[in-house]
């Protein structure tokens, strides 16, 4: 959730119940970037290309959550991204 957003408990919801269904597909480490309907997936480098061939899927089911749409950061999983 960007700085200075306020955070719902929804919002919350949203980014456990994704992160949770990424984990149980077998992204170990896994974050889940709330922008408001938009779900930003980071796994780590290696598994991005995994993770793209499973959008469909995975937007499926986070759409089913509340997220309208799904991005895959391919630039891979690291802490403070958004610092950047």
């Amino acid at each position: 959730i960007p700085y200075g957003t306020r955070v719902e408990t929804d919002d919350l919801r949203k980014v456990d119940l994704a992160e949770q269904y990424l984990r149980a597909r077998g992204f170990g480490v896994v974050r889940v970037r709330h922008f408001g309907s938009v779900a930003r997936l980071e796994v780590p480098i290696g598994d991005v290309g995994r993770l793209r061939a499973a959008k469909n899927e995975i937007g499926g089911v986070l759409r089913s959550v509340g997220y309208e749409d799904v991005e895959i950061d391919d630039r891979g999983y690291r802490t403070g991204s958004l610092n950047e």
